[in-house]
């Protein structure tokens, strides 16, 4: 694709990205798919098809997508608008399934693309936003602030970045009053933004897991299920994390008998393609939770040996020495440090 046209969809974009964030009237996926409406020809991979990782029996199907869409992402003809989107896409997916050797890779390759090319506002705060996730389901302290202050310094969605930034000040530094004024930050970018992407619940939910945190981290009891887990929300991605999180802080922290697993919110990690957010809670809880199977485990290793697909980046990068930091495998190291990085699982 010629220059002309690349720098028109980029203009167009960058229209659509200002006019987005002063009404700030859609979430980041609806942004993302009307970013991939302005452009021609755009791919359409498994995971936009649907949520759900493939089960093991979909697996090769599912490789050969994932290998073209990374071929097409990073290919020379390739609009870097429409291949960052797809990498992002892909990123987002790696860090919720636990492969974090492509995670690695892809990062690296949307964090240069980004800044050398198309450094918008809205892509580069989801962006550092994601390195800054992976940074506190790894437990890793510098690099969830880093990019967590880089991420609000671009502006994008400061509600899920001031929880972050909570997270971290909860669970792997000193709990002071920072978290407190992160957390009611958040919880008011979260309430101004309820009318129009319905975010209450996830604020609400921000604010159950920093509690389970704290327990987590000073040894204390842990806090009663709100009311608001037990109605009007079912069946909502913020009701089946909050289940889990109550779950697996009463089973590491005080547990008190049996405690029996919350199977459906266990197959919604299971089938919403969490299955990072599965194995730490089998680490946290073994016994009680069942660890992945063993075709599943597989099927996340042949996603990791993708990473051999993604070209190198031509010039190393400062984030180059920030990611290298970061974990490329889920094994922290105690049953606590499992949930507290699956209490920070985003």
């Amino acid at each position: 694709m010629n220059a002309t046209i690349s720098h028109d969809h980029l203009l167009e974009a960058l229209d659509f990205e200002c006019a987005w964030r002063t009404q700030r009237v859609t979430g980041h996926k609806t942004y993302e798919a009307r970013l991939l409406a302005l452009l021609p020809d755009i791919q359409t991979p498994w995971w936009r098809r649907h949520e759900a990782i493939p089960a093991a029996g979909e697996g090769g199907t599912a490789i050969p997508s994932l290998r073209q869409a990374l071929e097409h992402a990073t290919a020379s003809g390739t609009p870097v608008l429409a291949g960052t989107l797809e990498l992002q896409k892909i990123a987002r997916a790696a860090l919720r399934m636990g492969a974090w050797q492509l995670l690695g890779a892809v990062m690296r390759t949307l964090l240069y693309q980004l800044r050398a090319q198309c450094a918008t506002p809205q892509r580069m705060s989801q962006a550092c936003g994601l390195v800054a996730e992976w940074a506190l389901a790894g437990l890793r302290s510098r690099e969830a602030f880093i990019y967590c202050h880089e991420s609000l310094a671009w502006g994008g969605e400061p509600h899920r970045i001031r929880s972050y930034l909570a997270y971290a000040q909860t669970c792997l530094e000193a709990t002071g009053t920072r978290d407190k004024i992160d957390l009611l930050l958040s919880t008011e970018a979260t309430e101004r933004q309820e009318s129009l992407t319905r975010r209450r619940p996830f604020g609400d939910l921000h604010a159950f897991r920093l509690r389970c945190l704290q327990a987590a981290s000073q040894q204390i009891p842990c806090p009663e299920q709100e009311e608001w887990m037990h109605a009007g929300e079912r069946k909502t991605a913020a009701h089946h994390l909050a289940i889990c999180a109550a779950w697996a802080t009463q089973c590491v922290v005080s547990p008190s008998g049996e405690q029996p697993a919350p199977e459906t919110a266990l197959t919604f990690l299971r089938t919403s393609g969490r299955w990072r957010d599965w194995f730490l809670l089998s680490e946290a809880a073994p016994g009680a939770c069942p660890a992945p199977r063993a075709e599943e485990q597989a099927f996340v290793g042949q996603v990791d040996a993708l990473v051999d697909t993604l070209p190198r980046p031509p010039a190393l990068t400062p984030d180059s020495l920030y990611l290298d930091e970061l974990p490329h495998s889920l094994a922290p190291p105690t049953p606590h440090d499992c949930l507290k990085a699956f209490l920070c699982c985003i």
